[in-house]
């Protein structure tokens, strides 16, 4: 761990997190965001927090442990979507490449920093690695490769990493599912130049009460993606 890059070359990666105050379960975010200053790779980390009208759970206390790191940024707002949330957060990138993750899911940091050191020595505008499903109920997990198969079945935005000149005027769409799907889908439409990195980099965690794939008014908002 720890490779040093320079800085000035801007091979770096952000990532971007949008978080429902809704959610009560931070247990995988805290894990790695502590992990974070450990990674020479990783630029910043800006979580950008939805309140609507609820109080976020991750209460002072974690604020102010997590407010030491100097690559962790909060930003607060009412954005009603996690694609409001994310275009939020990548106006805010400044290093080469962004990533694009989930609260409640789980990256392995040690597998990016490859990735990112691996990436650093090709041109590309979209990496794409292998990621597992865990079913967070029955623990049952499942690796997912990235062929062509396999990514156009399971695509995954969480498992990509961008390069931020390619993506810097495509924004997400305002609706609170699919939003990413139709991002992809217009990223993919530039030609993108892809490489795919036979390593697994994240698990997406299901099960969770919260997804907002079990909610009815998110469904409702697909079709304005």
């Amino acid at each position: 761990m720890g490779v040093c890059i320079d800085a000035k070359e801007k091979n770096m990666l952000s990532i971007v997190v949008p978080v429902d105050a809704k959610l009560h379960d931070f247990s995988n975010l805290l894990t790695w965001l502590s992990e974070i200053d450990k990674f020479e790779v990783l630029d910043k980390v800006i979580i950008v927090i939805d309140k609507g009208t609820h109080k976020s759970t991750l209460n002072e206390t974690t604020f102010n442990l997590l407010s030491r790191s100097q690559k962790i940024r909060f930003i607060e707002g009412n954005f009603n979507s996690p694609g409001v949330s994310r275009n939020i957060g990548k106006s805010l990138v400044s290093s080469n490449y962004v990533a694009f993750w989930d609260s409640d899911d789980s990256p392995n940091l040690n597998v990016i920093e490859e990735v990112m050191i691996m990436c650093s020595k090709k041109h590309f505008d979209l990496a794409i690695t292998k990621f597992s499903r865990v079913d967070k109920l029955s623990g049952k997990e499942k690796e997912f490769g990235n062929s062509t198969r396999e990514f156009l079945m399971n695509p995954g935005i969480w498992r990509m990493i961008f390069k931020m000149d390619f993506i810097r005027n495509l924004d997400f769409g305002t609706s609170k599912m699919g939003e990413d799907q139709v991002f992809l889908a217009r990223c993919l439409a530039s030609n993108p130049e892809i490489i795919r990195v036979n390593l697994n980099s994240y698990k997406y965690m299901t099960g969770n009460e919260y997804q907002l794939t079990k909610s009815k008014e998110a469904i409702l908002t697909l079709s304005i993606s």
